[in-house]
């Protein structure tokens, strides 16, 4: 995963700011780099993803996107 990709992927969704949002998400994988090996950081990752999305997006839809970020291969 990489900003152009979480972009792409909120633009997709008709997500409003999806440049802005894109980078502040990747900014966060860069806080949890082990995230997948770590449940404590994988735990703190997906509070911060579902705390910018919840302020942009309904419930429902931060849920599904959040998913979907997670399942994105990271370089």
């Amino acid at each position: 995963v990489n900003t152009f990709t979480i972009f792409w992927l909120f633009k997709k969704s008709g997500i409003s700011k999806p440049d802005t949002l894109a980078v502040k998400i990747n900014g966060i994988f860069e806080v949890y780099p082990n995230w997948r090996l770590n449940s404590e950081e994988k735990r703190e990752l997906t509070t911060q993803l579902y705390k910018i999305l919840l302020k942009e997006i309904n419930k429902t839809k931060a849920v599904e996107l959040v998913e979907k970020i997670l399942k994105l291969e990271r370089r």
